[in-house]
């Protein structure tokens, strides 16, 4: 399941360009899965995966309280969970993928998932925010 990011762009580009490169890591580790190279790039891809996610966290939650987006503590609060469900759900990933498990592709999925979430409802409603305050 790739993320098709037509629907998903959000007109802020540091966040619509993130959430890009983030999905471009999960397809790239479901591409090593197929190819059965896990053991070569898997472990590096999720690395790098866990570490984007947390620097776009980083960046919006700079973006909210430099904007003073009026829902910062809440939107912390998700990256909070998502940061939990990330790193349990990629650990388990790899531990998966390198028994070339099936479950590898449905812990993918609802990272996926979480992901698309995430971007179309606190994302959406921040970046709204953002586009708000610059035409003002």
């Amino acid at each position: 399941m790739v993320i098709d990011f037509s629907g998903l762009i959000l007109g802020v580009e540091m966040m619509d360009a993130e959430h890009r490169k983030l999905a471009e890591l999960f397809d790239a580790f479901e591409q090593c899965f197929h190819e059965r190279s896990v053991e070569q790039k898997a472990e590096w891809v999720i690395t790098e995966a866990l570490t984007l996610a947390n620097l776009h966290f980083e960046h919006e939650e700079e973006e909210m309280e430099r904007s003073a987006f009026p829902f910062t503590a809440e939107h912390k609060f998700q990256h909070r969970n998502m940061r939990l469900q990330f790193t349990t759900l990629m650990a388990d990933t790899l531990a998966h993928a390198k028994a070339h498990d099936p479950v590898t592709l449905e812990h993918l999925d609802i990272m996926r998932q979480l992901i698309k979430d995430h971007i179309l409802g606190p994302d959406a409603a921040l970046a709204a925010y953002l586009k708000k305050r610059q035409a003002a």
